[in-house]
């Protein structure tokens, strides 16, 4: 087991000034080396209600999702959300895609046209 010194007031402090910076608790929690709960629990946030996604912020997450990054990278560009908030949202907007009817025909006939153009060996006549 791993020693972790306590929480002190002091500690509780610190917490709150990089919390008004980093405006994000897991990275604070990481930054001081105590756990988030602990973190979460000293700099008395009511926090009962996460805010609703914006549209830049689901562009980003979006772009980063198609560039493959990773989610932690994703989350440090989108300032105010934890790793695991973006992986959830992440899921989520992926399942409202795919259950949107219109998104569906449109993404079918997406695939149906790089299917015709893969079998057409039209890349292949590109590259010369």
């Amino acid at each position: 087991m791993v020693f972790q010194p306590r929480f002190m007031p002091e500690h509780a402090q610190a917490a709150k000034k990089l919390y008004s910076e980093l405006k994000n608790g897991n990275l604070v929690a990481e930054k001081m080396g105590f756990g988030r709960t602990t973190v979460y629990k000293h700099l008395n946030l009511d926090i009962r209600k996460s805010p609703t996604w914006t549209d830049d912020e689901i562009q980003i997450m979006v772009d980063g999702y198609l560039e493959n990054i990773p989610i932690k990278e994703i989350a440090k560009k989108i300032n105010s959300r934890s790793p695991r908030a973006v992986a959830v949202r992440m899921c989520r907007y992926r399942k409202q895609v795919r259950g949107d009817p219109k998104k569906r025909r449109a993404l079918s006939a997406i695939s149906m046209a790089l299917k015709a153009v893969r079998k057409a060996d039209i890349f292949r006549e590109l590259e010369r």
